[in-house]
């Protein structure tokens, strides 16, 4: 119950999509001239959802919406728990590739199922593990690919070889 309560308070149900982000970002405690503006720009000028409610959307527009939420904060760290799950390949891709250039200082944890996404876009992936050894984690070097940067598809098929034979 407490779960739905919160998704309509923060979803913002009641108005269009995009007049909740525009009260969210007036609240935020980034300025115009700070990553706010290229958020904006970046996500959601391909925005054809902006007029329409949070729960007339799709899993993978809500997934955009809320991921602009909460890029709009302030933040030293962000967990994307499945967060573009629901986005198609290629958007997801360029969602990633944009974060990371948008907010070089900050402190991504990605958590995804996706291994040639997770091996392509992070430039460490710890991968857990249950085993009899003292240790149940182990950090692998990913490809880090940035923006206008092709990643080294036998490099980063080298790194899935190395998560998929973690334990």
């Amino acid at each position: 119950m407490a779960s739905k309560r919160f998704s309509t308070h923060t979803t913002s149900n009641a108005s269009p999509v995009g007049k909740a982000l525009a009260s969210i970002w007036k609240r935020s405690l980034l300025p115009l001239s700070t990553p706010s503006k290229r958020i904006s720009s970046t996500f959601l000028k391909s925005g054809p959802f902006l007029g329409s409610r949070f729960n007339k959307l799709s899993m993978g527009q809500q997934n955009r919406v809320n991921l602009i939420r909460y890029l709009l904060q302030d933040f030293d760290l962000l967990i994307l728990d499945e967060s573009l799950a629901n986005v198609d390949e290629k958007l997801r891709q360029t969602i990633i590739v944009h974060i990371k250039e948008i907010f070089p200082e900050k402190m991504f944890l990605y958590i995804s199922h996706n291994l040639m996404e997770v091996s392509s876009f992070c430039d460490e992936i710890m991968v857990f593990g249950a085993n009899n050894e003292k240790k149940h984690y182990r950090v692998i070097e990913g490809q880090n690919c940035q923006l206008n940067r092709e990643v080294d598809k036998r490099k980063r098929d080298v790194t899935m070889l190395e998560v998929m034979n973690s334990f």
